[in-house]
């Protein structure tokens, strides 16, 4: 599998408009990074959950799809237990 290709593939559209680009992918394995801004925090001033969850929901997306087979997830949750 071409993991360059893939990692460039990985970095448009929503995960771009979020700021979260694919900085490794290998088989099985995904590292995301996005700088949090203004634009990632919620009223209170922490990182809002909706970006945490997507961060870890494009990272597992990413690993699955890096075995060769395009994917997405289907079922996944998460569970805050203090401010980020």
């Amino acid at each position: 599998m071409d993991f360059e290709k893939l990692k460039e593939l990985r970095n448009v559209g929503f995960n771009r408009e979020v700021g979260i680009v694919t900085a490794a992918i290998s088989e099985g394995y995904a590292r995301v990074e996005v700088e949090i801004g203004p634009q990632h925090v919620n009223p209170i001033g922490s990182v809002h959950g909706g970006v945490l969850f997507t961060i870890a929901d494009t990272t597992a997306g990413a690993a699955a799809t890096s075995r060769g087979r395009y994917m997405t997830t289907m079922s996944s949750s998460m569970n805050f237990l203090r401010p980020a």
